[in-house]
C-alpha cells in the first residue's frame, strides 16, 4: 500500500494517519525498547477509546504480546487482570481516568507501570523513557514476533466471575483478519466505521485489522453515540471519508437503527453493507436495518476463541442491473456504492418498504471493483463455516448430521482456533475434545445445521431454559416476542422453579413509555395479550410462552463489557426470584439411550397386538414391557423435577401441566377408537345379554353386547365416555359399567394415577436421598408392594375355578388396578435419585454398567428366540388361562432385570446404549412412542378394514376386554402398519 494512503481516521479530532505515519512511529517513537521492553515480553496496556487504542495496539502487537484492557476497570478488576495475566509491564495513557487505578493495582502486585502521553494527533510518547535516543538501543535486538508467537491475549467477555484467557498467535490473527476481509469483499477504497471497543476481538480483528489487511481505511470513534454515528455515516467530515461499511453488535444496531429512522438525510449515506457479530441478530432488527439503510445486513458468528466462524457465502456476479426505490437508484455497477438486496423489488413504494419482511433466502449484492459479490443468506441463519471446520454434537459429543436439523452444541476446529485456555487446565479439558483425529473446541453455543450447511444459533448452552423435560431456546422466543409491534427489546431468561427446574421469563422494553403508576396494571393486561399473540399468531408452543413478563427500561438490562445482554442470573437481578427459591438438587446428565428405549418398548407393545405369526406368537407371553414403561416414566419424570412439589398452588400447577401434556392426544385416540366402536356396535346390533366368552356368530364380525352390568346402549356409551374422559377405565369400580372403547388406553389411566401420586413419592425420596439407610428401606418397601400385587394377581387361578365370570372380572381388575403398577413407577423415581447421588456415569468403572446392560440385552433376546423357536405352533392367546396367568406373573416377577437394563442405559456405556442412542431413533422415532401406544388400535382396525373389508375386533377367550391380535400373517404388513402408526 502507498505509504501516503490514509489508514486511520480519528472521528473526534478529524485526524488522519497514513500507513507511512504508523510504520514510522512504530520504528521510532513507538519502539518499545525505549521503555525497557525485552523480546518475548507480555505488555498490558490501557488506552483511551478510539485512535489512541488502535495505535497502541498496532505498536505493541507488532513487537511483542499485546494485552489490551478495559479502561473502565476498577482497581479490583485491574488487580485481578494483572494477577491472572502476569504481564512484564503495563503501559497506561495519562489521559485515562483510570490512571490511578492502574498504578495502584500495579504497585500492589509489583508490576512496572509505564505512562505515555498522547500528542493530540493519535500518536503518543513515553513520559520517562529508559533510553532517550534511538541509537542507544541499537545493541538491543529488534523486537519482532515470529508467525507462531503469541501476538494478542484477550480475556473472554463472558459473565463468569473470572474470565478465561485466550492467546492468539500472530499468524492466526493475520490469517483471520484477511479471511474476514475476503469474505466481506473488502477493497482498498473501503472505509470502515468503528465504535466497537478495541479490547475485544470484534473491534480489533474485524473493523481494524481486516481493513488494514487490504489497504483500506477505518474511522475510529472514541465513544459510541448513535446520533454522532449516523452523522459520520451520512456526512463523513472535513478530513473524513464517508464510511462504506460498519460492523457492530445487535444492541448497537438497535440504537443505530432508531437514529437512522429519525434522520431525514439517511439516504445520503455511502454504505455498501452492514455486518453484525458477537450475538444473534434478531430477524426483525435485520429487516429494519435493511429498510433504514437500503443495503444488505450480514449476520455472522464469531467469538474471542476464533474470529471468524461463519458468514453467508459469496460469489462473483456479472449482473449490471439497477433498481429504483422511492425515486433513488441503486445497483452494483462500477459507479454505485449503495447496492440493494434483491428482496427489495423494483419500484417498491414507500409504504411497501415499511412492511418489508425478509424472504427466506435472499441474495445480497455488494459492489466491488470487479462487478460485485453475492452473499447467499437465509433468514435466521448466520451463514456457513469460514476459516474453520464446524459440526454440531449431541451430549455425548457425537456429530449430529446436518440433514437432521437437530439442535446440539456448536463445535469448531481449524489451524487458527485457540488450542487451550492459558493457565486454566480445567477449562481446557471441559472445552476441547478429539474427534476424527482432530482437536475440536466446544463453543458453548447451541445451534443446528440445515441440509445446505447453514448454521442457525438458538442460544448459549448455559442460557437454554430447561423447563421440565423440554429445552427452550431464548433466541426463538425472543424472535417471536419482538414481532409484537409494542416491543422494542426482549430478553428471555430462565426463572428457577421447584417444579419444572426453570420457567420462562421475559424482560421487555416498550416502544412507548408507560407511567410508573400504570406499569403494574399494564403488565397484567399485556401478559394476556402477549400470550394470545404468541400462541395464535406466532404459533409458539404453550410451554415456550413467557410465564412472567416484566416491563423494564433499557438501562435496567445488564450487559457484558462487549455490549451483549446477559441472560444468566437475570431473574435474580430483576428481583423475580431469590436464592431461597433455588433448588439444591442439580439435574444430572442422563444418556439419551433411555429415550431411544421408549420406542423399542412401544414397538414391543405393537408386536403384542398386531399379527399372527405362528409359533412366534408365543413370544407374546414374555411381557416385560408394561412394568418397564412405568419404571421409565418415573425415572424421567423425577429427572425433570428438581425439588419437592409442595403447597396446593404448586400441586395444581404440576398436575395441570403434566396432565395437559398427555391428555389431548389421549382424548383424540379415544375419539378415534370410539368412532370405530360405534360403527361396529350400535343400537341396531346391540344384544343386551352379557356373556364373558361370547364370540361372533358366523358372518358377524363383532359381538355388540353390554358391559358386565347390563344397561341400555346409550347409557353404556355415556358411562364409558365419562370413564375414559377422567382416565378411570382401569379402576375396578368403572370396569363393570363401561365398554373398553380404546382397549389399550388403560395405560394412560394408570399413568395419570401415577402422576397424581408422584409429588408424594418424589418428596420421600428427595428428603432421604442422602440417607442411604432410609433410602434403601423405601426402595425395599416398594419392591415388597410390587411383589404383593403379583401374588394377589396369581390368586386369579383359584377364583376362576370357583366362579368363571367373577374370575374373569377379577383378572381384568387385578391386572389393570392402578395401585398395582405404582410400585414400578415409584421404583423408577427412586432409581433416578440413586443415579443422581451415585453418578455411575462419571466413575471409572462405568464400563461395567455397559457390560451388564449388554448381557441383559443378549439374554432377553435369547429368551425371546427360545419362546419363538421352541414354542408350539398355536397362538398363546388360545392357551389356557392358567398358563396366561403364570406368564404375566412371571414377567412381573423378573421385571427388576428390565429395571437394571434401563438404569444401565442411563449410564450410556456399551453396545446397547450406542444402538439406543442412534440420532434418528432418539430425535424422530422416540417422540412418537406414547402415540404408538395410543393409536395403534384404531390404525390397525382401519388397515384391516381397508385391506380385508371388515373390522377386526374378535374378543379373546381370556381377558374379554381386548380383542385378539389382528391375524396379519406377513411380516411386511406388520411393518407397514407400524410405519403408518408412527407417521
Amino acid at each position: 500500500k502507498d505509504s501516503s494512503s490514509p489508514a486511520i481516521y480519528a472521528a473526534n479530532i478529524e485526524q488522519c494517519l497514513s500507513y507511512g505515519d504508523i510504520c514510522h512511529f512504530i520504528d521510532n517513537e513507538g519502539d518499545l525498547r525505549r521503555a525497557g521492553v525485552e523480546k518475548n515480553s507480555t505488555v498490558a496496556f490501557v488506552a483511551p477509546p478510539g485512535i489512541s487504542a488502535a495505535i497502541a495496539f498496532l505498536t505493541i502487537a507488532s513487537q511483542c504480546t499485546a494485552v489490551p484492557l478495559d479502561p473502565q476497570y476498577s482497581v479490583e478488576d485491574f488487580y485481578q487482570a494483572f494477577e491472572q495475566l502476569d504481564p512484564d509491564v503495563v503501559i497506561v495513557f495519562e489521559e485515562c481516568a483510570c490512571l490511578k487505578c492502574v498504578i495502584s493495582a500495579a504497585d500492589k502486585i509489583g508490576l512496572r507501570a509505564v505512562q505515555v502521553a498522547s500528542n493530540g494527533k493519535g500518536l503518543f510518547s513515553l513520559k520517562d523513557p529508559i533510553y532517550d535516543e534511538l541509537d542507544k538501543i541499537k545493541e538491543v535486538g529488534k523486537l519482532v514476533l515470529a508467525p507462531n508467537d503469541t501476538a494478542l491475549i484477550l480475556r473472554t467477555s463472558g459473565t463468569t466471575s473470572i474470565p478465561k484467557m485466550c492467546a492468539i498467535r500472530m499468524d492466526a490473527l493475520l490469517s483471520n483478519s484477511k479471511e474476514v476481509a475476503h469474505s466481506l469483499g473488502l477493497e482498498s477504497f473501503d472505509v470502515a466505521l468503528n465504535a466497537m471497543p478495541l479490547f475485544h476481538i470484534g473491534g480489533i480483528c474485524t473493523n481494524l485489522l481486516a481493513s488494514l489487511s487490504v489497504g483500506a481505511s477505518v474511522v475510529l470513534m472514541d465513544k459510541f453515540d448513535a446520533n454522532a454515528f449516523i452523522s459520520i455515516v451520512i456526512n463523513g467530515g472535513a478530513k473524513l471519508s464517508k464510511p462504506t461499511w460498519f460492523s457492530a453488535v445487535p444492541t448497537m444496531h438497535a440504537t443505530i437503527c432508531d437514529a437512522a429512522f429519525a434522520h431525514r438525510d439517511i439516504a445520503r449515506h455511502s454504505l455498501r453493507f452492514i455486518r453484525s457479530g458477537a450475538a444473534s441478530l434478531p430477524s426483525d432488527l435485520q429487516a429494519r436495518l435493511e429498510i433504514a439503510f437500503k443495503c444488505p445486513v450480514i449476520s455472522t458468528y464469531s467469538m474471542t476463541e476464533q474470529m471468524p466462524i461463519t458468514q453467508p457465502p459469496r460469489s462473483v456476479l456479472d449482473a449490471k442491473e439497477r433498481f429504483t426505490i422511492g425515486g433513488v437508484s441503486f445497483g452494483n455497477d462500477s459507479n454505485s456504492t449503495i447496492p440493494l438486496p434483491t428482496s427489495l423489488k423494483r419500484n417498491r413504494s414507500e409504504s411497501e418498504q415499511s412492511s418489508l419482511k425478509l424472504t427466506n433466502l435472499m441474495r445480497i449484492k455488494s459492489s466491488g471493483c470487479n462487478g460485485g459479490n453475492e452473499v447467499a443468506q437465509k433468514k435466521g441463519s448466520v451463514g456457513k463455516a469460514i476459516a474453520t471446520s464446524l459440526c454440531i454434537v449431541d451430549q455425548t459429543l457425537r456429530p449430529i448430521p446436518a440433514y437432521s436439523e437437530v439442535d446440539g452444541e456448536v463445535c469448531i476446529s481449524g489451524p487458527t482456533v485457540i488450542t487451550e485456555y492459558m493457565n486454566n487446565p480445567v477449562a481446557t479439558t471441559e472445552s476441547f475434545f478429539y474427534l476424527g483425529g482432530k482437536k475440536w473446541f466446544r463453543t458453548g453455543d447451541v445451534g443446528r445445521l440445515d441440509s445446505d450447511a447453514f448454521l442457525y444459533l438458538t442460544g448459549r448452552k448455559k442460557e437454554i431454559i430447561k423447563r421440565g423435560g423440554e429445552q427452550i431456546s431464548p433466541v426463538e422466543v425472543e424472535e417471536a416476542v419482538l414481532d409484537h409491534p409494542m416491543i422494542k427489546i426482549c430478553i428471555v431468561f430462565g426463572i428457577p422453579c421447584n417444579i419444572w427446574g426453570e420457567r420462562v421469563g421475559a424482560a421487555i422494553v416498550l416502544n412507548e413509555e408507560i407511567d410508573d403508576e400504570k406499569i403494574y396494571s399494564f403488565e397484567r393486561a399485556f401478559k394476556a395479550e402477549l400470550r394470545q399473540f404468541l400462541t395464535d399468531e406466532k404459533k409458539l408452543q404453550m410451554y415456550k410462552v413467557p410465564e412472567k413478563v416484566i416491563v423494564v427500561e433499557e438501562e435496567d438490562l445488564p450487559k457484558t463489557r462487549s455490549n451483549k445482554y446477559t441472560r444468566v442470573g437475570l431473574a435474580e437481578k430483576l428481583g423475580v426470584t431469590s436464592h431461597n427459591d433455588l433448588t439444591n438438587l442439580k439435574p444430572v446428565r442422563i444418556h439419551e439411550a433411555v429415550i431411544g428405549a421408549r420406542f423399542v418398548l412401544a414397538c414391543w407393545v405393537f408386536f403384542n397386538h398386531v399379527g399372527d405369526f405362528g409359533r412366534w406368537n408365543y413370544v407374546r407371553a414374555f411381557c416385560l414391557h408394561p412394568p418397564a414403561f412405568f419404571f421409565l416414566g418415573g425415572f424421567l419424570l423425577a429427572a425433570s423435577t428438581h425439588a419437592p412439589v409442595v403447597g396446593w398452588d404448586d400441586l395444581k400447577c404440576f398436575y395441570s401441566i403434566r396432565i395437559a401434556v398427555l391428555h389431548p392426544m389421549y382424548l383424540l385416540s379415544v375419539l378415534c377408537a370410539t368412532i370405530n366402536f360405534v360403527i361396529r356396535c350400535n343400537p341396531g346390533n346391540y344384544d343386551e345379554d352379557f356373556q364373558v366368552d361370547r364370540v361372533p356368530n358366523e358372518g358377524v364380525d363383532y359381538v355388540c353386547q353390554p358391559s358386565y352390568i347390563e344397561m341400555p346402549w346409550t347409557v353404556t356409551l355415556t358411562s364409558s365416555l365419562t370413564s375414559y374422559f377422567f382416565g378411570l377405565q382401569c379402576w375396578p369400580f368403572a370396569i363393570p359399567v363401561q365398554w373398553f372403547l380404546s382397549m389399550y388406553a388403560w395405560f394412560s389411566g394408570v399413568y395419570i394415577f401415577c402422576v397424581l401420586m408422584f409429588p408424594f413419592v418424589h418428596k420421600q425420596f428427595y428428603i432421604n436421598r442422602r440417607n442411604r439407610k432410609i433410602f434403601w428401606r423405601i426402595m425395599i418397601l416398594w419392591f415388597v408392594l410390587h411383589y404383593t400385587f403379583v401374588i394377589i394377581f396369581m390368586f386369579n387361578r383359584t377364583i376362576y375355578n370357583a366362579d368363571k365370570t367373577v374370575g374373569e372380572l377379577f383378572a381384568v381388575s387385578a391386572y389393570l388396578f392402578p395401585p398395582g403398577w405404582l410400585p414400578s413407577f415409584a421404583l423408577g423415581v427412586g432409581a433416578y435419585f440413586w443415579f443422581s447421588q451415585d453418578s455411575p456415569n462419571e466413575k471409572l468403572n462405568a464400563w461395567q454398567w455397559g457390560v451388564a446392560t449388554d448381557l441383559i440385552s443378549v439374554s432377553t433376546l435369547a429368551v425371546i428366540l427360545a419362546h419363538g423357536l421352541l414354542g408350539s405352533d398355536s397362538s398363546p392367546v388360545d392357551t389356557d388361562r392358567e398358563h396366561r396367568i403364570w406368564a404375566y406373573s412371571l414377567s412381573r416377577l423378573v421385571c427388576p432385570i428390565s429395571f437394571l437394563w434401563i438404569y444401565g442405559l442411563a449410564v450410556g456405556k456399551g453396545l446397547t446404549a450406542k444402538i439406543m442412542s442412534n440420532r434418528f431413533l432418539v430425535a424422530y422415532l422416540a417422540p412418537a412412542s406414547y402415540n404408538i401406544y395410543l393409536f395403534h388400535q384404531p390404525v390397525y382396525e382401519w388397515y384391516w378394514l381397508a385391506t380385508r373389508g371388515n373390522w377386526w375386533a374378535y374378543p379373546k377367550s381370556f381377558y374379554w376386554f381386548s380383542p385378539r391380535p389382528t391375524p396379519i400373517t406377513e411380516f411386511w404388513e406388520f411393518f407397514v402398519v407400524l410405519f403408518i402408526t408412527v407417521a
